[in-house]
């Protein structure tokens, strides 16, 4: 009977490990995707820049001739 208490007591205590393993990746897997928005973001408004000025040097050149 102690082992089987001791048994279901261990089975408790390994579960809530794994629910507390699964909401912290959750968490972390959150965050992860809040960080690869906001780089994607700079990377695209990075782009932006860069077809802008790409185009007036075009444009420049364009209308030096």
């Amino acid at each position: 009977m102690l082992s089987r208490l001791y048994g279901a007591f261990h089975d408790i205590l390994r579960a809530k490990i794994n629910i507390c393993d699964f909401e912290s990746f959750s968490v972390k897997r959150k965050i992860f995707r809040r960080e690869n928005k906001k780089k994607e973001k700079k990377k695209e408004e990075f782009r932006k820049e860069r077809r802008e000025e790409e185009l007036t040097v075009i444009i420049k050149n364009l209308l030096s001739k």
